[in-house]
């Protein structure tokens, strides 16, 4: 979720509930995409772009 706003619901209660939660600027993502040159762009490749992120440069707890 981005950086900038206030948590969301989801990521309040599971935060609550004890499950780590981690907040990324979107913009660290997109920074993240143009560094290997990566041009595809949908849900699976997003989703393991951001995952590639998160393993790379693993952000800090909320």
């Amino acid at each position: 979720m981005p950086a900038e706003k206030p948590p969301d619901a989801l990521a309040l209660y599971r935060h609550q509930q004890g499950h780590p939660v981690r907040i990324v600027n979107p913009l660290r993502v997109k920074g993240y995409r143009n560094s290997p040159l990566s041009r595809t762009k949908n849900d699976r490749a997003d989703a393991k772009l951001i995952a590639h992120f998160c393993r790379d440069l693993p952000p800090a707890p909320w």
